[in-house]
């Protein structure tokens, strides 16, 4: 990430991608690879896997390394699976992704309203960078930042309260694809269920 180099000066023609990856992209679909740090950079853990989102609120991550996770939102309900646990634990939406990457990926708001948007210096010319801060004190994390190349995500940063910060490197991406029932989840009539939503 040696291309945040600071504040550009002059927007550059790129100065509309964020708003036209919000306003055209429908759904996204590809692998990822996450990794959490420490507020002085030390990695704490990384995971790998695949993903597919859908505005609004639509989204699946299904985790295949260190461990099997699959955590999918339909829109209004969201599922996190883990196998290994045998368990199911049910949430709404609107609680579980305010300051995770899905909500800047899937997320419905208005961007200028709710956060102020600046565009970053960037040493590769085919990439332009975001920085994305909430503008009520209340926000959920205190930081985003975004990378973009051809008008789609490449690299999502997200530094909480805590100033740690969850990096989400998108890869083999491909956009607004049919998607058909990626976002339905039965849950298995073998697992413990732990439903917050009621």
């Amino acid at each position: 990430l040696s291309m945040l180099v600071g504040m550009s000066a002059q927007p550059s023609f790129a100065e509309n991608t964020l708003v036209e990856f919000y306003r055209d992209v429908r759904t996204l679909q590809g692998q990822f690879e996450q990794t959490q740090l420490s507020e002085k950079g030390k990695v704490l853990s990384t995971s790998q896997g695949d993903f597919w989102v859908a505005r609004p609120d639509k989204f699946r991550w299904d985790y295949r390394k260190p461990f099997n996770q699959q955590i999918i939102s339909d829109g209004r309900k969201l599922w996190l699976f883990e196998p290994d646990l045998t368990q199911v634990t049910i949430q709404s939406v609107d609680d579980a992704v305010k300051a995770t990457p899905s909500a800047l990926l899937t997320g419905g708001v208005d961007l200028e309203a709710q956060f102020n948007i600046a565009q970053m210096k960037s040493t590769d010319s085919s990439v332009t960078w975001w920085q994305i801060t909430p503008k009520n004190n209340g926000g959920e994390f205190s930081e985003a930042r975004i990378a973009l190349r051809q008008g789609l995500p490449i690299v999502v940063e997200i530094k909480d309260l805590n100033r740690q910060t969850t990096r989400l490197r998108l890869l083999k991406t491909n956009a607004n694809r049919a998607l058909g029932d990626t976002f339905s989840f039965r849950v298995p009539n073998y697992v413990e269920v732990v439903d917050q939503t009621r």
